[in-house]
């Protein structure tokens, strides 16, 4: 899924300018042994959790 690549680089290795280091390098700071896996969370596609629920709430409303 293009999402997951994307937010996997976004948490792993895009690298920020302004704090000067990627962001697994500054939570590395605090939590030295922490695996790269941690950052790599599953997206949540909202369209997908609104269509679970979408008969419910016309029900809480009707």
């Amino acid at each position: 899924m293009k999402a997951a690549y994307y937010q996997a680089y976004f948490n792993c290795q895009r690298y920020n300018h302004y704090k000067g280091e990627t962001p697994l390098e500054l939570v590395r700071e605090t939590y030295p042994e922490l695996h790269s896996e941690a950052l790599k969370m599953k997206p949540v596609i909202l369209d997908n959790v609104l269509i679970q629920y979408k008969a419910e709430l016309a029900q809480l409303v009707a």
